[in-house]
């Protein structure tokens, strides 16, 4: 017994019929959906090996654009190595380091899971909260 999807239309069993080949269907173009407006949006790119110091934390969050169409990411703060002229790491008045820089920000699910696989043996699996 033929199954539903695999029925012919009139046409293609006209042309089939015939000895032709049947009609080629029209695929249907679907954009991508625009990504939301995030400010404080962050890439794993941007964050280089010889600046991460830790993970603090990473929370999940989803954010919706527009359309309603979820974007699933993580809430994440990052403390790297404060930087001074040159990219040099940056020093006080006095001479002694200064203290390391916090980054707060959304990354997206790819980013973040690109800077866990970079930092696997630095990131702790405790501050990820999935």
């Amino acid at each position: 017994m033929a199954l539903q999807r695999e029925a012919m239309s009139r046409e293609d069993f006209e042309r089939a019929d015939k000895g032709l080949p049947p009609i080629k269907k029209k695929k249907i173009v679907r954009p991508e959906p625009e990504r939301p407006e995030i400010k404080n949006e962050l890439s794993a790119k941007d964050i280089k090996s010889e600046d991460f110091i830790d993970l603090m934390s990473a929370k999940r969050n989803v954010i919706k654009n527009g359309e309603g169409i979820r974007f699933i990411g993580f809430d994440v703060v990052i403390k790297v190595v404060a930087k001074g002229p040159g990219g040099r790491p940056a020093q006080s008045k006095d001479g002694k380091p200064v203290p390391p820089k916090i980054v707060n920000g959304w990354m997206d699910e790819g980013n973040f899971l690109e800077l866990r696989r970079t930092f696997l043996d630095i990131i702790k699996p405790q501050v990820i909260h999935w």
